[in-house]
């Protein structure tokens, strides 16, 4: 999965277990301690929780308010995270970003014999042009995420938003099913270090490594006989 939408699943779930956590325990003080019903205690600790300061349900007893105290206290933090994180959900775009993501990955997961395109740069994005005028299926990785957002949604690219030189962000490219790497990263290290661990989990795989020093160059020919040229 997608390493930036990992962590925003992961931030919602973390919100959610923490809110469901908070209304099971003020729920729970306002029955034990007030004798509440659970409607009755379900809509005390909700209030409490919002900090909307509607009418109690009825006035409370000296522990029941010492209760009320901590449980604001308590809840403060919870209520901050909360509604931060689902106001990035909401209103920063967050939850269209998570859906195209999830929309992306299932489609990337069915691609077999594609290109991977590792950086869209200047010559990824030429890489790209002519594989899409080619109607050859590919899927891109890029770091940078302001350039994902930037590009047009009718080109209907596969963008995976993460480091191209990590193992797990090539495998959900699906390296194992790809026919060939395009690495264009601006690195050098990065474009060799792509190419040894795309042989090395798929040794069948073309690759396409732009080299802008001639000793990068020499650490990838010799070793996997690839093609010669410059970027």
């Amino acid at each position: 999965m997608n390493s930036n939408l990992s962590r925003s699943i992961t931030k919602l779930i973390y919100a959610t277990i923490l809110f469901l956590i908070s209304l099971v325990v003020g729920t729970g003080g306002y029955i034990v301690l007030e004798n509440y019903s659970f409607i009755d205690a379900l809509y005390m600790a909700v209030i409490t929780f919002a900090t909307v300061g509607y009418t109690e349900v009825n006035a409370l007893s000296a522990s029941g308010k010492i209760f009320t105290l901590v449980y604001i206290i308590f809840n403060l933090g919870i209520f901050a995270y909360t509604v931060s994180v689902l106001s990035t959900f909401l209103f920063e775009g967050e939850l269209s970003r998570v859906f195209k993501n999830y929309i992306s990955n299932r489609e990337v997961n069915k691609l077999k014999d594609h290109v991977i395109v590792c950086g869209f740069g200047r010559n990824g994005a030429m890489a790209c042009e002519e594989l899409h005028k080619a109607q050859k299926e590919f899927v891109i990785i890029e770091r940078d995420n302001s350039l994902i957002e930037a590009f047009p949604l009718d080109r209907k690219y596969s963008f995976i938003n993460g480091n191209a030189t990590l193992d797990e962000i090539l495998l959900e490219a699906g390296l194992e099913r790809a026919s060939t790497v395009i690495t264009a990263l601006p690195s050098d290290a990065d474009n060799v270090f792509i190419t040894l661990t795309a042989k090395e989990i798929n040794p069948r795989i073309n690759v396409i490594a732009k080299a802008s020093e001639t000793n990068s160059e020499k650490k990838i020919i010799p070793r996997w006989g690839l093609s010669r040229g410059y970027a």
